[in-house]
């Protein structure tokens, strides 16, 4: 019998609302296995850089899946995680069964509070502008000046250090992937600053994949980074569009011709203080003030 993949293991929020969120684990195996192997553990928490908490465990309960090993936890009056009050949950998950010893893996959990509405992005209740900046416009900058600027951070393909520190720090992270989407997506799934996954809009996704990016990163927003040219429509799998600004000033496209959130993007010229780039942010805005209103503005 092989051991099923720990590395294939998907943690994710199936469901959240302020009263509750129910927490799934789920790790692909083969039948045979899934008959003598159980998925159990705790969730404990919430825990937060900037908040006191009194943290609870809550048991992660085997259930049955026809997808492999499964166990699901049921979290009362979640914390989200927001750039304000970034709030983690640990994990520890326990595969057992009979002649074997457990195996355990650790991770962290954010529940997420981004969700687009309309052509609108929402944290929580709240609406949300989304104010970014690339991280190459700013590349030594510690993490926590992000958090003074209140910028998000726009990186490609963000090492997992840096995911990390941003997920305790309440940084929230637009992380394009580059590489193998399949890859690159779950690993960013992990993470709770990665809020925005953005993928080239001119990469070719058939429905089929689009729909295991989306089941791979549930509780994140796929945005599609469109070409210069504004007349193309944002493809099928997106929730959210990047579209470059200055394009849209060429042709005077608005930004409720779109069916979804846009975010305005700009480069900067050359590298620029953080502080300086966050202030383009702002003229960005208005820049485009003439063309409706927008989700976010990245430069």
């Amino acid at each position: 019998m092989n051991a099923p993949n720990l590395a294939e293991l998907e943690l994710f929020v199936a469901q959240a609302d302020p009263t509750a969120a129910r927490v799934r684990a789920l790790l692909p195996c083969a039948p045979h296995d899934a008959e003598s192997l159980k998925l159990s553990g705790q969730i404990v928490g919430p825990r937060c850089d900037f908040s006191k908490t009194l943290p609870a465990r809550i048991p992660l309960v085997a259930r049955d899946s026809a997808e492999g090993l499964a166990a699901e936890a049921i979290v009362p009056d979640p914390c989200f995680w927001t750039p304000e009050l970034p709030f983690l949950y640990d994990v520890q998950i326990e595969i057992v069964g009979e002649g074997k010893n457990a195996q355990t893996i650790e991770r962290i959990l954010g529940i997420p509070g981004l969700r687009p509405h309309r052509l609108w992005l929402f944290l929580e209740s709240r609406n949300y502008v989304l104010r970014g900046v690339r991280r190459e416009a700013a590349s030594e900058v510690e993490i926590d000046a992000w958090r003074v600027e209140r910028a998000a951070m726009a990186v490609t393909d963000p090492p997992d250090e840096l995911c990390a520190a941003a997920s305790r720090r309440g940084v929230l992270i637009v992380a394009r992937v580059s590489g193998n989407l399949r890859e690159g997506v779950r690993r960013l799934a992990r993470w709770p600053a990665v809020g925005i996954v953005v993928i080239d809009g001119a990469t070719s996704v058939a429905p089929a994949d689009a729909a295991q990016l989306r089941t791979l990163a549930p509780g994140k927003l796929l945005a599609a980074r469109l070409p210069r040219d504004v007349a193309l429509s944002p493809p099928a799998w997106a929730r959210l569009a990047l579209v470059d600004a200055d394009a849209l000033l060429q042709c005077g496209r608005r930004a409720d011709s779109f069916p979804l959130p846009v975010i305005a993007c700009r480069d900067l010229p050359g590298t620029t203080t953080l502080p300086q780039a966050r202030a383009a942010c702002d003229a960005l805005q208005r820049d485009v003030a003439a063309l409706g209103l927008f989700a976010g503005y990245v430069v």
